[in-house]
């Protein structure tokens, strides 16, 4: 080897270098600095030699909680009356699909239906079938969550969005028929079947949350004059701004079913009014303040409810 010639590294092996530049560790070797490091099996046995304690056993993990065990529902399911047998329901795909999944279900599950015709039924899951939930039935009830007289309202057509929240407070409240009445300051038209069926969903819905059985009607009448045709007799009230004192007869005069009217934004005109007073719609006043009609409407609906749970208590 000349002079200046770079020392020979026959017998040494380069490693191929990382990008840091330090070498890879051959696999299963130890690092350098972890040659020298005692094990921990080892450090444990030496501490126990020279009489020191050994390590703290950790306690045992509790056990973790069963998180397959879902709260049961607390609403009922809708069930079509021709769905229902003698001894068992069949939900429909919908419903089964909101049981199954959401409340994760399965077989003796206890679930409760009704078929808007008054009729509770308490179930439990027995078999799905083409993912339908087919429902022992363990128990009837007739009528769960219904006022003991039936309360319809014939209120001026408002527009779409109040009209909305007059059936999703008023289901809740005890309404039995809903008629939304063409009147002479109304702005919308009759509603026809695909508004008629939308807002029987929207019934429908309230009805499970509020536990009720018997889903309302719903009707939309031309004029005035039809609404009040088809209008139940009994105890027939009319909000009036204008009307002496609340004029709300007391409980005990309270005569077989409510019949409500409510105007349209801006009121029922004075031809309108006459009418109903001579079809025995008695004016009433609701206070002061101006009321939006899907306002006027529940404040009388919840009156009336009152009234009629007020007149249950004395009788029975």
């Amino acid at each position: 080897m000349g002079p200046g010639a770079p020392p020979s590294r026959q017998g040494t092996e380069e490693s191929p270098a990382l990008g840091n530049g330090r070498s890879p560790r051959a696999r299963g070797r130890p690092h350098p600095h972890e040659a020298h490091r005692p094990r921990q099996g080892a450090l444990h046995r030496a501490r126990a030699a020279r009489g020191f304690p050994g390590p703290s056993t950790a306690p045992a993990r509790p056990e973790r909680l069963n998180l397959e065990k879902h709260r049961l529902p607390d609403t009922p399911f809708w069930v079509d009356p021709e769905s229902v047998a003698s001894d068992h329901l069949t939900l429909s795909p919908e419903e089964s699909h909101h049981l199954l999944r959401v409340h994760r279900a399965r077989e003796g599950t206890p679930f409760e239906a009704v078929d808007g015709r008054g009729n509770f039924y308490r179930c439990s899951v027995r078999s799905v079938e083409r993912r339908a939930v087919i429902g022992k039935i363990l128990a009837r009830a007739q009528d769960v969550g219904e006022l003991r007289r039936p309360v319809e309202i014939l209120v001026g057509m408002p527009d779409w969005g109040p009209l909305e929240q007059i059936v999703a407070h008023g289901v809740p409240l005890g309404v039995s028929q809903f008629d939304f009445v063409r009147c002479a300051r109304s702005t919308g038209t009759v509603l026809g079947a695909q508004r008629l069926a939308r807002l029987d969903r929207l019934a429908r819905a309230g009805l499970k949350q509020s536990r009720r059985t018997r889903l309302p009607a719903m009707r939309s009448s031309a004029s005035l004059e039809e609404a009040v045709a088809a209008a139940l007799e009994g105890t027939r009230l009319v909000a009036h701004p204008n009307a002496a004192g609340t004029g709300f007869p007391p409980s005990d005069e309270v005569q077989g079913s409510f019949s409500l009217a409510v105007g349209p934004p801006g009121g029922f005109s004075a031809e309108e009014y006459e009418f109903l007073r001579s079809e025995r719609f008695q004016p009433i006043s609701l206070g002061p303040s101006r009321l939006t009609t899907e306002t006027a409407s529940i404040a009388l609906i919840g009156l009336a409810r009152n009234a009629l749970q007020s007149s249950d208590l004395r009788v029975h």
